[in-house]
């Protein structure tokens, strides 16, 4: 049975991160801007939606129903991991100059919204990390003519939905580690997996021969297990690379 003192140091915890609803409404905003395509757009619609259907913060505070107050704090964290992993997406996107995701020709546009450059993109994969109890991350490989770029970008907090992106290039005759599990993918494998108390994947693969999503989680049989070797090591290699300390803590803790 919760202790008097347990339930209070809960019900303080909640009303702390809800009273960042507003400032969080407003975060989402300007990132319908940069939204290219109808599912991205349309999934910070379903945040912003969600949000708005909450109560005031004024009432928030003043709620003693802990029921209540729980299920509000659900709907909010929901909502608040909708958006996180849309706009994480949507910032590695414009990091990267990616006018969605897709592959050919993409404009890199200047402060004016003119065309400064371009590039062509030849093959594209992101990974979703999805820990059961911690900040998401997204791991994006482009492969261009001349190069591969790399990002990785991870929420930096639970009570809001700010993120972080670092990325680097490397030269083309760079063997992408991804090849050799996908080239072994067997579906039809049957390994019970949950991943409540762990960890869960998206992995999302363009060619021009076709697209892939895979979906998996806590990973014991190969190739999953090396999917998610090459997720880390991709991760990885960007952070000792270009990370600072926040991305290289986050690692540390996804490893453990």
């Amino acid at each position: 049975m919760q202790s008097k003192e347990d339930f209070e140091r809960e019900q303080a915890l909640m009303k702390s991160w809800l009273v960042f609803l507003p400032e969080i409404r407003q975060e989402i905003q300007p990132f319908f801007a940069l939204a290219q395509n109808k599912n991205l757009a349309a999934r910070l619609q379903e945040s912003l939606s969600s949000l708005d259907k909450l109560p005031d913060v004024e009432e928030i505070l003043k709620e003693s129903d802990s029921k209540k107050l729980r299920t509000t704090f659900q709907e909010f964290e929901k909502a608040k991991s909708i958006a996180r992993l849309a706009i994480l997406e949507l910032r590695i996107n414009v990091d990267l100059g990616l006018n969605g995701w897709r592959l050919g020709r993409h404009t890199v546009r200047n402060g004016s919204g003119r065309g400064a450059s371009d590039f062509k993109v030849t093959r594209l994969w992101a990974a979703n990390i999805l820990p059961a109890f911690y900040m998401p991350a997204r791991v994006v490989v482009t492969y261009e003519p001349t190069c591969y770029r790399i990002a990785f970008g991870f929420g930096i907090s639970p009570e809001n939905i700010s993120t972080s992106v670092v990325q680097m290039e490397v030269p083309p005759n760079w063997i992408d580690p991804l090849e050799k599990p996908l080239r072994n993918l067997d579906l039809f494998q049957d390994d019970r997996t949950i991943t409540l108390d762990g960890i869960g994947y998206e992995l999302y693969h363009l060619s021009w021969a076709s697209e892939t999503f895979i979906r998996f989680g806590n990973p014991q049989i190969a190739p999953y297990t090396e999917f998610e070797k090459v997720i880390w090591h991709i991760a990885k290699t960007v952070i000792e690379a270009k990370g600072q300390q926040s991305e290289k803590d986050y690692l540390a803790r996804w490893q453990r």
